[in-house]
């Protein structure tokens, strides 16, 4: 039988039915690099009469599972289900694609279009989507190839916006104030639903229990393998830098570690779709509405979560482990680095002052599908403390710690979105 060479060790998870009985390892995480440490207690015995221990006691054990590698979107869901709370799953609308329904089947007349506060000509009734597309591009701020639309002539119609508007936030309204006939004729627009992507939210609540899933994990090759069972992730950590790859690094707790098993054959590969730097953008401000407008330019960001569970051990001579674990406090931390310039000099005030703020970063990657591109996003209610001065890149820089608090106005203290295609664990 050869070594187990580190380079061969694969990475596998499943999720669990019943916390802390094992399951297959279905699934290939291809991004996260993973040490795997059992913790074995054991208590010597020293009896009166004899300068050496005369024997030790075996107590009960479990693993530290260490984790390090580039954050990815669909992985990041693994850890965010053991260490925030079990996700709620719902369908995303598409971005930037939009369906025009014409009601009340009108006989005549002509309805508009506003996109961005432009608004299109009359357009008739009973349109082409040719015509449709045409009166859109011609709008001072849709490009000549920003915009496709389908459907039948009279509708309904699908406007695909693309190119440089692909993906856009902006709602496109209409009017049909000036169709005529028909039984009070108007036009609808209405988003499109995605087909293939999911939206994980995670919300902890501040006052009751949340719930968390529990995770299998196995390491290993043909030459060898460990599983764990029982895995939550107690501490995690993200740092967001310009020059690479989003870092992620995390701690999670398991049970007693479990050697020479043989790894499941044929997991699923999950896609990996690694956060890139180019993907990153960091917003502050006085409110949650108010953060698509307040992007800051930061040189370094993290996030962190710490001390998010803690085993449970009862006396029963049937457990070799820890029985079950029990959340601890939020402990969700940021830091930013800014140049020393007259806005962070401002935030001098806000750490003075101890004044709310609302913190999100959001990475948002290639397209999942037609208008769902891949996405992080994570928001915080904030407060600055424990201001610092250091160099980096030659800039004198101020570095801010910043706790993440509950706030009553945002009914959290974090939520974080990932756009995947995972459907499930």
């Amino acid at each position: 039988m050869p070594s187990r060479a580190e380079i061969l060790e694969l990475v596998q998870v499943g999720k669990e039915t019943t916390f802390g009985t094992a399951v297959t390892g279905s699934k290939k995480l291809l991004s996260f690099k993973l040490d795997l440490d059992p913790k074995i207690p054991t208590e010597e015995v020293r009896g009166q009469g004899t300068k050496s221990p005369v024997g030790t006691v075996v107590g009960k054990e479990q693993s530290d599972l260490n984790f390090s590698g580039p954050a990815a979107y669909n992985d990041l869901a693994y850890v965010f289900a053991t260490s925030l709370e079990q996700a709620t799953v719902t369908t995303p609308n598409k971005l930037g694609v939009f369906t025009f329904t014409i009601t009340g089947t009108p006989t005549g007349g002509t309805f508009t279009i506003t996109f961005d506060a432009q608004t299109t000509g009359a357009i008739a009734y009973d349109a082409s989507s040719a015509t449709v597309q045409t009166a859109i591009i011609a709008l001072s701020n849709v490009g000549a190839s920003d915009v496709a639309v389908t459907g039948s002539a009279g509708g309904p119609y699908t406007a695909t916006f693309q190119g440089d508007l692909a993906n856009t936030s902006v709602t496109p309204t209409a009017s049909g104030a000036s169709l005529t006939g028909g039984t009070s004729p108007g036009v609808t627009v209405a988003a499109v639903a995605a087909s293939t992507a999911s939206l994980w939210t995670f919300e902890p609540s501040d006052t009751d229990a949340d719930t968390f899933d529990s995770l299998t994990f196995e390491k290993g090759s043909s030459a060898g393998a460990s599983r764990v069972a029982g895995v939550k992730f107690d501490e995690w950590e993200l740092t967001f830098t310009p020059e690479k790859s989003v870092e992620f690094k995390g701690k999670a707790i398991g049970k007693n570690l479990v050697d020479s098993i043989t790894m499941t054959a044929a997991p699923t590969e999950i896609a990996l779709k690694v956060i890139s730097p180019r993907d990153v953008s960091v917003y502050l401000a006085t409110s949650v509405a108010g953060l698509s407008a307040g992007q800051i330019y930061p040189l370094e960001c993290k996030l962190s979560l710490k001390n998010r569970h803690t085993a449970v051990y009862r006396v029963d001579a049937s457990d070799s482990s820890f029985n079950k674990t029990v959340e601890r406090s939020l402990e969700v931390m940021a830091q930013i680095t800014v140049e020393q310039d007259t806005t962070a000099d401002g935030y001098m005030t806000l750490v003075r002052e101890s004044t709310l703020r609302y913190l999100r970063v959001i990475a948002t990657g290639d397209d999942i599908e037609t208008g769902v591109p891949y996405t992080l996003q994570i928001t915080c209610p904030i407060k600055f403390r424990e201001p610092k001065r250091n160099a980096k890149s030659d800039l004198h820089c101020g570095v801010f710690d910043l706790m993440a608090v509950h706030d009553a106005t945002a009914g959290y203290t974090i939520n974080a979105q990932i756009k995947s295609d995972l459907s499930a664990l």
